[in-house]
């Protein structure tokens, strides 16, 4: 059950279908299964990272006091099921407490390669001709319709989504899983597929589009190389700075020759930042916001401010400040504390750091992004901390067969 669930959250997390309005994916589904099978185990697993098992039950009864207000006061069931995402997303991070850390390693590898040729055919023969409802995307949605800065005269977009519907999470996923493919080492047929996926996870971040994952991984990655070289025994750490050279001069000169890919990494990732100062329009939403905040009187900001608003005040954002709107000040800093906590954990043990900076840049696009309302995004950040979390508690090696 556990093996499964993480292969469907990793490789086809938007397979399912939309019920009643709201979309029922078999990754959902199955996280039930994965926490209702043993309470008490997902439970310790939180408790894994230490002190994040205070922060989440105090986040818990603010998240859960929001949701009852919300209730209360109207809500839409589409916005209530976010909130929920938050809440219950954590508990994921039971499943690899509970599987073979080798099963794990080859689990990452397949996905990493299976998610981007995807996405690879689909910047090759067009999104939406592409798409399998049901499967890639969840039945009942339009694929044209997500944030893929979608162009129907060429079923392109900026933001190739793979089988993650939206170039924000499959960046985050191509972060978290080189990162890992980074901290970890195997031996025989599996090291190979491991470099294999470090490349076409790489080649992946390229055609996500996903600014507010990739920007801070570009500053991150060298660390990570120097990290993860740094952690080899002497021998073998003058043959690997060879292999990472040759492998990186090799990628860069097939790139080179399918310049469309280099096009649109420049296009989406240089030049559009460049021209647009004001980030996709968030300097303006939340300069909006705060002058709407001006109008409140006292009770609202009150209201605001401790348990999130309500659905009278027309005020909204991405990323950090859309969580301060929708759950108040404190849960804010819960939840950011939180992550930043499990961030710290996992920097502690020394081969756990190049995984501990990936997650560092998944912190900084929740900052920038509402990624952490739409699975498996945040379910995923807590599965990669747990396989840091395993080796500390000396129930992994970082060496595996």
């Amino acid at each position: 059950m556990d093996a499964v669930f993480l292969f469907v959250t990793m490789v086809i997390p938007k397979a399912g279908a939309v019920v009643l309005g709201l979309p029922l994916t078999l990754n959902l589904l199955l996280l039930l299964c994965v926490v209702m099978v043993n309470v008490n185990h997902a439970i310790l697993a939180v408790q894994s990272f230490r002190d994040f098992g205070a922060v989440y039950v105090m986040l818990g009864v603010f998240i859960v006091t929001t949701m009852c207000l919300s209730l209360a006061f109207g809500v839409s069931p589409f916005q209530l099921s976010q909130m929920l995402v938050v809440l219950i997303s954590p508990l994921a991070a039971v499943s690899v407490k509970r599987i073979r850390p080798e099963l794990m390693f080859k689990l990452v590898c397949v996905a990493v390669i299976v998610v981007n040729v995807y996405g690879m055919i689909q910047f090759i023969g067009g999104i939406s001709r592409m798409t399998i409802p049901g499967l890639t995307a969840t039945y009942g949605q339009n694929i044209e319709m997500k944030n893929i800065g979608y162009d129907g005269s060429t079923d392109g977009g900026n933001k190739i989504p793979s089988t993650y519907q939206n170039g924000n999470s499959v960046g985050i996923f191509n972060v978290l899983a080189v990162s890992y493919l980074l901290s970890f080492v195997s031996l025989g047929l599996w090291k190979r597929t491991r470099i294999l996926g470090i490349m076409c996870g790489l080649v992946g971040l390229l055609l996500c589009g996903s600014r507010s994952i990739l920007i801070p991984f570009v500053v991150a990655f060298a660390v990570m190389i120097t990290a993860f070289l740094k952690e080899l025994p002497k021998g073998r750490r003058t043959t690997a700075t060879t292999v990472v050279t040759v492998g990186s001069l090799v990628l860069f000169v097939l790139l080179a020759f399918q310049r469309t890919i280099l096009e649109q990494f420049w296009q989406r990732n240089i030049w559009q930042t460049i021209e647009d100062p004001t980030a996709a329009g968030r300097t303006g939403q939340w300069a909006s916001s705060i002058k709407a905040m001006h109008s409140l009187d006292l009770p609202q900001l009150l209201r605001l401010f401790t348990f999130g608003k309500d659905s009278s005040m027309q005020i909204g954002g991405e990323g950090l400040p859309a969580f301060f709107f929708t759950f108040g000040i404190v849960a804010t800093v819960l939840f950011y504390g939180g992550l930043v906590l499990v961030v710290y954990c996992c920097w502690n043990f020394r081969s756990g750091r190049p995984l501990a900076l990936g997650l560092l840049c998944v912190v900084v696009a929740f900052c920038v992004d509402t990624t952490y309302f739409y699975p498996p995004n945040l379910m995923m950040f807590f599965i990669f901390a747990m396989t840091v979390v395993r080796v500390r508690d000396g129930e992994s090696n970082p060496v595996l067969v």
